[in-house]
C-alpha cells in the first residue's frame, strides 16, 4: 500500500476513537488499559518473532515514554466526559507545538519566524476554546485542562521516541513501549479500586475496536509512514482527525458545535498547520 493511502486510512481509523468512548461505560482508565494492552499482543503477534533486544541504556527511556504514553490516553479519554469531542481532540493536537517549544527551551533548536505565527495562532484558539467552555459550564473547562494534559503527556512521549526510534526498530519500539503504558494504567487501576472485568460485552467490543482499528490501524500506521513521508506530512494528515471524529460524533450522537466553539477549533488547527508547514520549510533549507 502507498504511504499517503495508508496515512489517509490511518487518519479514519484514528478518528473513530472519541466516539467509541463516549459509547462505553467503563471508566477512563480501565479503557486507556484494554486499549493498550490489547494493541500491545497485537503488535507481538505481528512482530512474529521479529523483536529485536533492546539496548540497556535505552530501557529507562522506553520506561519513561511508556508511562507518558499511559497519563496521555487516561486523561485525554477522561476528558471526553467533560467536554466535547471538538475542544478535547482539537486541544490534543497541540501536541506538535508544545514538542517544538520543549526543543528549543531544552535543546536550543531554532524556529523561523512563521513557526511563532503559527504557535501564536493556535494558542490564541486553544484560549478562545477554553472560553467558550467556561461560559457553558465549569466541567467543560475542567474537560479541556484533561485533553490540555493529554497532549502534554504525549509530547513527552513523542520527544523520548524521537531518539529511541534511531536505535531500535518500530515493531519492537512500539510492543515495549505499549506494553509500559499499559502497566502503567494497571497500577493506576490497582490504585484506585477499578475492576479489571465484569464490564457488558459492548464494552469489550469497543475494547477491541481501540485496539485494532485506532492504534494499530491508526497510530501504528503512522509511525511505520514516518519511514516513507517526512513527519511534517504525517503530522498535518493528522490533523484531520478532529473532522473525522466531529463527523462520527454529528452520526452517533446528533452532536453539533457552536459557531463560536468551531471558529476556535478551526483556528487552532489552522495555526499548528502553520507552524508545522513553517517548520518544515527550516528543515529542508537545513538539508
Amino acid at each position: 500500500m502507498k504511504p499517503k493511502v495508508a496515512v489517509l486510512l490511518g487518519v479514519v481509523a484514528v478518528s473513530f476513537a472519541a466516539p467509541l468512548i463516549k459509547l462505553s461505560t467503563a471508566p477512563a482508565a480501565v479503557i486507556a488499559f484494554y486499549r493498550l494492552f490489547l494493541a500491545a499482543a497485537a503488535t507481538l503477534l505481528l512482530a512474529r518473532g521479529r523483536l529485536k533486544p533492546v539496548p540497556r541504556p535505552l530501557w529507562w527511556q522506553i520506561f519513561l515514554a511508556g508511562i507518558f504514553l499511559g497519563l496521555h490516553f487516561a486523561v485525554w479519554i477522561a476528558s471526553l466526559g467533560f467536554t466535547s469531542v471538538l475542544s478535547s481532540v482539537a486541544l490534543v493536537t497541540l501536541q506538535p507545538v508544545i514538542v517544538a517549544l520543549a526543543a528549543r527551551f531544552f535543546f536550543r533548536e531554532q524556529l523561523p519566524a512563521q513557526a511563532y505565527g503559527g504557535i501564536a495562532l493556535a494558542v490564541a484558539g486553544g484560549l478562545l476554546l477554553a472560553a467558550v467552555d467556561m461560559l457553558g459550564s465549569g466541567s467543560s473547562l475542567y474537560g479541556d485542562l484533561l485533553a490540555f494534559l493529554g497532549a502534554v503527556f504525549i509530547s513527552g512521549y513523542l520527544i523520548l521516541g524521537r531518539f529511541v526510534r534511531r536505535e531500535i526498530g518500530v515493531l519492537t519500539y512500539t510492543f515495549w513501549v505499549y506494553s509500559g503504558a499499559a502497566l502503567t494504567l494497571l497500577l493506576l487501576m490497582l490504585r484506585s479500586g477499578q475492576a479489571l472485568i465484569g464490564y457488558p460485552a459492548q464494552d469489550w467490543l469497543i475494547f477491541l475496536a481501540l485496539a485494532l482499528v485506532c492504534t494499530i490501524l491508526g497510530h501504528s500506521v503512522f509511525n511505520w509512514a514516518l519511514a516513507y513521508l517526512s513527519p511534517t506530512t504525517v503530522t498535518v494528515a493528522i490533523l484531520g482527525e478532529p473532522i473525522g471524529a466531529c463527523l462520527w460524533d454529528y452520526v452517533i450522537f446528533g452532536a453539533v458545535p457552536g459557531l463560536l466553539q468551531l471558529a476556535a477549533g478551526v483556528l487552532l488547527l489552522a495555526g499548528v498547520a502553520i507552524f508545522l508547514f513553517a517548520s518544515k520549510s527550516l528543515a529542508t533549507a537545513s538539508e
